[in-house]
């Protein structure tokens, strides 16, 4: 039997976790049934099981640094059969959540990105720094004449006021990352496998190839729709980036203005790309609405990312509807809203769920050097007490699905 430990509830980690969506946390009883259906959880130290009760004891410092949580996919075949509604992925989406804010910088930031009552401070950011740029620029009026948009926000000032902005954002991200791989150096190496590790060029390429794919969505059981959902806003996203650089190849470098005609390569790119990402946001909306026990929970953080994105796309639908239909005010006010949304989508992307990509990608790339394992079939050959689960969870250990005579 290992050494015994004192362990001291962290109350307030445990409410957090709560209050973001792990509201059934206290429902577990550590039957296992969450880490033998997950077809995505590894043999040796398999997951959610471990994390239900390092978060049932409060245990913030061990979930934090646990790449496991970040492995997840919340498919959902966790909570469809947990038979005490405990609904572990929901339990791990809170911990993602509150890892956000945790490791975020600067701090304030990350608390006004994932807080309901703070949503009005949000969107006045954006309005405020679009404001002061137009004034800044002279431009503080509706354009008259043909609708070009580059009237209103000149195609150089938004290039250096994006580029200055995503720089910033992205030194913040480094930051938060850094945090994090450093919390996983530290709590999660009884999670290592020095027979399984890869070198850092193989699991790179391995750690991209399943990101590109969404491949782990496929193998999950009741949810695999989800698959092809998230490719669509995947690839819509990308498509989309494309385009603004695309656009602004053509205006700066071969010095061809915009409005491109439908037939434009760039103008075919960037429509495909909201589309695709329109269909893509529809479906994960409506698996939502239809079916919570499929979706998981929703988050605030989930809601504000995703209806978010759903503004840029569907504002840049109507952009191109209101100046081929040569409606000034309403062109340029949409264009406004537009902006406004792309600011939040990317310069507030190390505080949401934007940043879930990144983390994800960062806790796959360790696993993966550090021998984590692939999904397997979970195996025991012993039954022990309630005791011995305890203690052998509390160190990350693999432990039996059945528990008799606690």
């Amino acid at each position: 039997m290992g050494e015994r430990r004192m362990v001291e509830p962290n109350v307030e980690f445990i409410e957090k976790i709560k209050e973001a969506g792990g509201d059934f946390l206290k429902n577990c009883f550590q039957c296992a049934t969450c880490s033998t259906v997950c077809n995505l959880s590894p043999a040796a130290n398999p997951f959610p099981r471990k994390e239900m009760i390092w978060a049932q004891w409060g245990l913030e410092d061990r979930l934090l640094g646990d790449p496991d949580v970040w492995l997840c996919h919340q498919c959902s075949d966790c909570t469809t059969y947990c038979p005490r509604g405990a609904r572990p992925g929901d339990v791990l989406a809170a911990v993602r959540k509150y890892a956000f804010e945790k490791f975020a910088f600067p701090g304030f930031l990350g608390k006004i990105v994932g807080t309901p009552s703070l949503f009005p401070v949000l969107l006045l950011i954006p309005v405020v720094l679009l404001l002061a740029v137009l004034a800044g620029t002279g431009r503080l009026y509706f354009p008259q004449g043909e609708v070009i948009y580059s009237k209103m926000f000149s195609v150089a000032t938004l290039q250096y006021s994006f580029i200055t902005g995503t720089t910033l954002a992205l030194l913040m991200f480094v930051v938060s990352i850094s945090r994090f791989r450093q919390a996983m150096n530290k709590n999660s190496l009884q999670l290592t496998h020095p027979e399984n590790k890869q070198g850092f060029i193989p699991a790179l390429t391995g750690t991209i190839l399943e990101i590109v794919t969404h491949k782990k969505f496929s193998e999950c059981g009741d949810n695999t729709v989800r698959q092809y959902a998230h490719l669509l806003t995947f690839y819509g996203f990308i498509g989309l980036a494309a385009t603004a650089g695309l656009g602004a190849f053509y205006e700066i470098v071969l010095h061809t203005p915009s409005p491109y005609p439908l037939i434009h390569p760039v103008k075919i790119l960037g429509n495909l790309s909201m589309i695709a990402i329109i269909i893509g946001l529809t479906i994960l909306v409506v698996r939502r609405i239809q079916g919570y026990e499929k979706s998981g929970n929703s988050t605030y953080q989930d809601k504000l990312f995703l209806y978010n994105l759903y503004a840029v796309a569907v504002t840049g639908i109507f952009l191109e509807i209101f100046r081929l239909g040569g409606i000034g005010w309403l062109s340029y006010s949409t264009y406004f809203a537009h902006l406004v949304f792309i600011i939040i989508l990317l310069i507030f992307a190390p505080y949401s769920k934007f940043a879930h990509m990144v983390y994800r990608f960062i806790a796959i790339l360790w696993s993966r050097m550090n021998g984590r394992g692939e999904p397997g079939a979970l195996q025991y050959e012993q039954i022990v007490s309630v005791e011995a689960v305890g203690e052998q969870v509390a160190e990350g250990e693999a432990v039996p699905a059945a528990v008799a005579k606690g």
